[in-house]
């Protein structure tokens, strides 16, 4: 079970990211194109159209990265954890429920604190994710955690995963069009040559 923690988001994280990516870069694409004087993409604007495009992706679907994160980060009922966070946390107390928390001693002593910790969540005056022994729903989970932490929370570490996609994008692509071209070009030759 502990494998799968986090698929439903990440599925619904990657499907929407990889439409918006390469509809965005498809777009731009075109336009660029056109402007062009010779009708061919240059490597430098398919680099700066893969950066852009995974950029608008990835923002858009930065709250089901973190709610995938998140789940990620729970423990199951049948592990323990051990971490530089705090020291053994059992399962049965690092579950999210609906409580309000009093205090933070209590979220100290409960043995949630370094999940909480781990994924952003407040300690102290604040709440847990409604379980009762099962996980939210991923939409649930999103308007759970926009209600109770503000939709500031949803985008937790968008800094960090814009500074990783966009590049990465922006790479994959521009080598995606040279690799494209460097088989045209050779084709080409191959079937002028015969």
């Amino acid at each position: 079970a502990g494998l799968w923690r986090g698929l439903g988001p990440t599925l619904l994280r990657d499907v929407p990211f990889s439409c918006l990516y390469w509809l965005g870069y498809e777009r731009i694409k075109a336009i660029a194109v056109a402007r062009s004087s010779d009708g061919r993409l240059s490597p430098v604007t398919s680099f700066f159209a893969g950066a852009a495009s995974g950029t608008v992706a990835a923002f858009v679907t930065t709250p089901l990265d973190v709610i995938k994160t998140r789940q990620q980060l729970r423990t199951s009922s049948h592990t323990s954890t051990k971490g530089p966070l705090s020291q053994d946390v059992p399962s049965q107390h690092a579950s999210f429920r609906s409580e309000r928390m009093p205090s933070r001693t209590q979220v100290e002593t409960s043995g949630a604190s370094a999940v909480i910790r781990a994924t952003g969540m407040p300690t102290g005056n604040s709440w847990r994710i409604v379980t009762n022994g099962y996980p939210l729903g991923t939409a649930a989970e999103i308007l759970h955690v926009a209600r109770t932490e503000g939709v500031r929370a949803l985008f937790a570490g968008v800094g960090p995963r814009l500074l990783k996609v966009a590049p990465s994008c922006a790479v994959m692509i521009c080598s995606y069009e040279l690799g494209k071209r460097y088989f045209e070009t050779r084709s080409n030759r191959h079937c002028s040559d015969a």
